[in-house]
């Protein structure tokens, strides 16, 4: 039964993902918003 324990580390990768690609993604969306202004 290791179905259950890939699962968590499914979860764990996808919430370090967003831990990583947030601040990129508002780093982005900062410096779109310097350059059209």
């Amino acid at each position: 039964m290791g179905l259950p324990s890939e699962d968590n580390i499914g979860v764990v990768f996808g919430y370090v993902l967003l831990l990583i690609i947030l601040p990129v993604v508002s780093k982005f969306s900062g410096w779109s918003v310097k350059i059209r202004y």
